[in-house]
């Protein structure tokens, strides 16, 4: 059932929205920080944190599902071994 789940609107159609919120989150995992507001920051935040999930995993299928979820142009490396190092450490970034 849907009762009790709310999306941030934003503004902006759903696929607006979308695109929107997976270039933010893109735009978090490459400089690892980024400039927003409150409001698009909350919406991002549960995308973000499942995009850190998956690239913990380190598998090739998590790879491709990050990949295709914020549009990285090179599908096989989306998190460096580096990055994978540093979103383990610091669990509450997010």
């Amino acid at each position: 059932m849907r009762h009790g789940k709310r999306t941030y609107k934003l503004g902006r159609k759903s696929e607006h929205r979308e695109a929107m919120l997976a270039n933010l989150v893109s735009s978090l995992i490459k400089h690892g920080r980024v400039v927003t507001t409150i409001a698009k920051a909350k919406a991002a935040r549960p995308l973000a944190e499942k995009m850190v999930t998956l690239a913990k995993e380190g598998t090739l299928h998590a790879r491709r599902l990050v990949a295709a979820r914020l549009h990285f142009h090179k599908p096989s490396r989306p998190m460096r071994k580096e990055e994978k190092k540093k979103w383990r450490q610091n669990e509450d970034v997010l």
